[in-house]
């Protein structure tokens, strides 16, 4: 048996050197592993690895140049999908920016905070990749390839999520018509900001607008307060520290 082979230079089973952009993956979590502790410390506290395992794939590990999958340069959309990551996830892309995400809560809550829901739908379905995962995870579009592997893997994928698209469409609609909405009101309070319609949206639904038209909105408010007890006048007429002046 030819026992010459550097065992230093050969990955060990459940580790990928993806060499194109330096980056450790672990082909069990699917994702990248970070340089220097994190390396060793992602094999013995996740994996449990030990002993001659842990060595030899600490070894292995210290001959390559490695980079951080948080901070690494992405591959640009439409890449061919990088099999040692799995089957491509189905994501959302804002399609006002370069934002991207697996998930519509943070989708949505993109949209709000930057405004980029206000003009119909503003965002697409895509598959995407990363080699981090997490809240920080960064992503890249992966390109819809030819073959029937790849185009069964995308039917199914597409299968398991179509359903939710109509319910998530209309949420997006919803918030889309809601935005505009507060959009209109806020324009038309800038444009009249002094209109008594503007003091309270209470007073508005309730209609009574119209009423206070033109009249001291002051000499209104202090006719609605509740008349003080006899008792509360006379005790604020002999204790004047209560501010009570009864005329």
């Amino acid at each position: 048996m030819n026992h010459s082979i550097n065992t230093t230079t050969v990955p060990p089973e459940g580790l990928f050197y993806c060499e194109e952009y330096q980056i450790l993956l672990c082909l069990t979590c699917r994702t990248g592993i970070r340089p220097g502790n994190a390396s060793e410390s992602h094999l013995r506290n996740v994996h449990q690895w030990k002993g001659e395992e842990l060595k030899v794939a600490l070894s292995y590990i210290s001959t390559l140049q490695l980079r951080d999958p948080h901070t690494v340069d992405l591959p640009p959309n439409e890449s061919t999908a990088i099999p040692e990551l799995g089957t491509p996830v189905v994501g959302y892309g804002c399609e006002s920016c370069d934002y991207l995400t697996s998930s519509w809560k943070r989708l949505t809550e993109h949209l709000r905070r930057e405004g980029h829901g206000r003009e119909g739908r503003s965002w697409k379905k895509v598959k995407l990749q990363t080699f981090s995962h997490g809240h920080c995870a960064r992503y890249w579009i992966v390109a819809e390839e030819e073959g029937q592997g790849h185009s069964h893997v995308s039917a199914d994928l597409d299968r398991a999520h179509d359903a939710n698209d109509s319910e998530w469409t209309a949420m997006l609609s919803r918030y889309d018509a809601t935005l505009g909405k507060e959009h209109e009101e806020r324009r038309r309070i800038a444009e009249n900001p002094s209109g008594v319609e503007n003091v309270s949206r209470w007073v508005q639904e309730m209609g009574w607008a119209k009423h206070f038209e033109g009249k001291d909105k002051t000499a209104i408010h202090l006719a609605s307060l509740m008349p003080r007890a006899h008792k509360a006048r006379r005790q604020g007429q002999q204790n004047p520290t209560l501010g009570e002046v009864d005329p």
